[in-house]
């Protein structure tokens, strides 16, 4: 419809500006601006927050992603405790590996 284009529009005059351009919109179970939104961004992102997000709900919401053909890129988990197990992990994880393969040198293009 004409939110869709004029958003497309939009988005098609400030990608020439940007690196990235983050859109934010509502749950894709909820209501369906998500699904607009979504058919204009080069790629999705769930955010979801443990305790809060129900897996199943999340799931569902990726069906109805791949459904619609959006571009599903993956999901941000945020809201983690410090104190979990998860948040734990990654705590014990050496600073020296991290640092090294921040900085690793990309592979060489064939």
């Amino acid at each position: 419809g004409l939110a869709r284009r004029r958003l497309q529009e939009l988005l098609d005059g400030l990608r020439p500006s940007y690196d990235f351009i983050l859109l934010d919109s509502s749950p894709l179970l909820l209501v369906p601006d998500g699904f607009m939104v979504g058919r204009c961004a080069d790629g999705v992102v769930f955010s979801v927050r443990p305790g809060v997000s129900q897996a199943a709900d999340v799931y569902a919401g990726y069906e109805r992603a791949v459904e619609h053909h959006l571009p599903f890129v993956g999901v941000v988990v945020n809201g983690i405790d410090r104190k979990s197990a998860y948040a734990r992990a990654y705590r014990r994880r050496p600073a020296a590996a991290v640092t090294a393969a921040a900085t690793a040198a990309p592979a060489a293009e064939d």
